[in-house]
């Protein structure tokens, strides 16, 4: 995007450039006479002003004679929109011209020998909205709009001015580039110390140019050189009429830190330096087609984090027969330095845009490259974006929504954070502004993760996503201390994820998280709490409680201690920052079989409800004396977090049961008793009758 961002920039400024120069030939075909300031403003200014569909000004033209005939043009201005500065500035345009045939046709033929851009300013305006001042000029600008000026009078006979044009100079230019998508003024590129240098400026003659500029700089950095076998006198009808064309382009060390109001806000925000080079060729081959190639360096590219440095080698294409079709390459990508060891390849065409791209490498520390814990609170302060900044500008977001692109990833190990992935095998496509992953494999905490159908919709001002992932393995106590800090669970999770979530800050994405999930551990640990010795424990004390405690043998829970459990499996609502149990989940513990429902926040927070079936066997560790049933019901919750859970055991209802449950079974055994004695004094009331 930031490629597209500086084709729209050298369009701006050529387009800036083509008015100066259309302005300077039109006022040199007019001025004939010492009359020139006159019949500029009353007549040039009006139809330059309305074919720009800007206000172009000028404070004064004279025409000298001796000893070199010249016209000199001060203070030429193409204003810019309301609010922002003019579009192009020019301290003068300073014309030689031959004397004889000036003299000889009594000014109506112009021989221009020569002409001086003298310290010439564009300023390339960003608006907050992403447009640029130089869009709309023409007849669709607001001049346009105007009343049209007043007819300019007929010309006699014989009056028509002839123009050829020698040589061409531009003298200590400037362009600026002012964005004002953050809020403010960021001049972050600018163009200064141009020389332009060029001969030959004239149909059928060989043309040969040598442009030296300083970009972002105060140095010369940019050295170009075009030269063109004949200039045609219009634009050609056929391929083979475009004329021969060879060049050479040479940037040395251009500061990226420089560029940030190209990238999009985010991405601007984290550059912190580095340099990039460029050493590129333009050749033209038959069938008539233009190509760009060279090489390009990067050099201690840094993202907030440490500096890196790579290569690459470009390659563009263009012909005349397919004049809206253009190809980019780029090739034997590398970018090498402290946690990032990655190559590649991207091609892309056009229009409409289509791109294919493979990324393959070792190593990518996130940590490392972007810097994602700042290195000090004034640095973090300095970084961050401020509010009206987006992370993909609306304009790069239509272009995304009308662009394909298809790849795949393969990289050893991935990190960012407390996340460590490996053995990364991903495919992704983009299609209608909506990056699929079609395929994504990992080793991620000691597990499986399958990522296949996860989408993000980067079309959006505020990018949504969705995430399908299936989970095998995955080490619980590596999962939990990643997002929580702790390790409170041991274990292994398998499970499947659907959810789906908008923006990239996840303290943001939890209370608006939605979607579904299946989760499964087959042998788990909680190390922060012993369940089993909570209730029994508990059972003990209210038995206690209610004067049977030489029946309790452990009277309190002990605190702290672990709880093992296994075949836990569940699935959960995602909604509101919580995993909400679709029906209450079991799992055995050394206690019982533990039956909870309720939520689990995604930050680890406990709002559970159940109980725990605790039978008999289990249930005489902790009480003798009195008559125990197969299983008895102890109710709970379990509430604050898994790294410091709080169980409530209701245990005075458990206790009540157990102890209603004694004089049922004191009276069933009184009235088994009772049949007993009856049937013993119904025998021998018989046995009387017999004898």
């Amino acid at each position: 995007m930031a490629a597209s961002l500086a084709r729209k920039l050298a369009v701006g400024a050529a387009v800036a450039v083509g008015a100066v120069v259309v302005l300077a030939v039109a006022l040199v075909l007019l001025l004939d006479s010492g009359v020139a300031t006159k019949r500029a403003v009353d007549l040039v200014l009006p139809k330059v002003s309305g074919a720009l569909g800007r206000d172009v000004s000028l404070k004064g033209a004279e025409l000298k004679l001796f000893p070199n005939p010249r016209v000199k043009l001060a203070g030429v201005s193409v204003a810019g929109r309301p609010g922002e500065p003019a579009l192009v500035d020019l301290e003068a345009l300073d014309v030689e011209v031959g004397l004889w045939p000036l003299l000889r046709s009594l000014g109506k033929e112009v021989d221009v020998r020569a002409f001086t851009l003298v310290r010439p300013t564009v300023n390339l305006v960003r608006a907050k909205d992403g447009t640029w001042n130089y869009e709309g000029l023409g007849a669709q600008g607001a001049a346009a709009q105007q009343a049209p000026p007043p007819p300019a009078p007929p010309a006699q006979e014989g009056s028509a001015t002839a123009v050829a044009v020698r040589a061409v100079r531009i003298e200590k230019a400037a362009i600026r580039m002012i964005d004002r998508t953050l809020g403010k003024d960021d001049q972050g590129l600018a163009l200064s110390d141009l020389d332009l240098e060029a001969t030959g400026v004239g149909p059928g003659l060989p043309f040969d140019a040598r442009i030296a500029a300083a970009i972002a700089g105060v140095k010369q950095n940019l050295h170009a050189q075009l030269s063109v076998a004949r200039l045609p006198s219009g634009v050609p009808q056929a391929p083979q009429d475009w004329p021969h064309v060879q060049g050479q382009v040479r940037l040395g060390a251009l500061a990226l830190d420089r560029l940030r109001s190209l990238f999009p806000a985010e991405l601007g925000a984290i550059v912190r330096g580095g340099t990039v080079g460029l050493d590129l060729r333009l050749t033209t081959a038959d069938p008539r087609a233009y190509k760009l190639e060279g090489t390009g360096e990067l050099e201690n590219v840094r993202l907030r984090g440490q500096a890196a440095s790579g290569r690459f080698r470009f390659a563009a294409g263009w012909s005349p027969a397919k004049p809206d079709a253009a190809k980019i390459d780029l090739l034997d990508l590398a970018l090498r330095g402290p946690g990032v060891d990655l190559g590649g390849n991207a091609s892309i065409e056009m229009p409409p845009v289509r791109a294919w791209f493979v990324l393959t490498g070792p190593l990518l520390d996130l940590d490392a490259v972007m810097g994602i814990l700042p290195e000090s609170p004034e640095q973090a302060k300095a970084a961050a974006p401020p509010p009206e900044g987006e992370l993909v500008p609306e304009a790069t977001r239509r272009q995304i929504q009308s662009a394909t692109a298809r790849g795949t990833i393969a990289i050893g190990t991935l990190k960012g954070g407390r996340l460590e992935a490996k053995d990364v095998k991903a495919r992704a496509v983009l299609s209608r502004g909506t990056l699929t992953l079609e395929q994504m494999d990992a080793t991620v905490f000691g597990g499986k993760v399958s990522g296949a159908g996860t989408s993000v919709s980067l079309a959006q001002k505020e990018p949504s996503w969705k995430l399908a992932a299936n989970l095998s393995g995955l080490d619980l106590a590596e999962t939990t201390k990643a997002f929580a800090g702790q390790a409170p669970l041991l274990g292994r999770l398998d499970g499947r994820l659907d959810v789906a979530g908008s923006g990239t800050d996840w303290n943001a994405i939890k209370p608006i998280l939605t979607g579904l999930a299946s989760l499964a551990v087959k042998d788990g640990t909680l190390t922060t709490t012993d369940l089993g010795d909570q209730v029994l424990g508990g059972v003990a004390k209210a038995l206690e409680a209610t004067g049977r405690g030489g029946a309790a043998e452990k009277v309190a829970g002990a605190q702290g201690g672990k709880t093992s459990f296994r075949n836990l499996a569940g699935k959960f609502v995602v909604k509101d920052g919580f995993l909400g149990t679709q029906s209450p989940f079991k799992f055995a513990t050394e206690a019982g079989e533990a039956t909870l429902g309720g939520r689990i926040g995604l930050g680890g927070e406990l709002d559970l409800t159940g109980g725990v079936a605790v039978p008999k066997a289990t249930l005489a560790k902790a009480v003798s004396g009195v008559p125990l049933p197969p299983t008895l019901e102890v109710p709970l919750g379990l509430g604050g977090s898994l790294g410091s859970p709080k169980v409530a055991v209701r245990a005075g209802e458990a206790a009540r049961a157990l102890l209603e449950g004694q004089v049922q079974e004191g009276k069933k055994a009184a009235r088994q008793e009772a049949e007993k004695a009856g049937k013993r004094a119904l025998e021998g009331l018989f046995d009387r009758f017999k004898k």
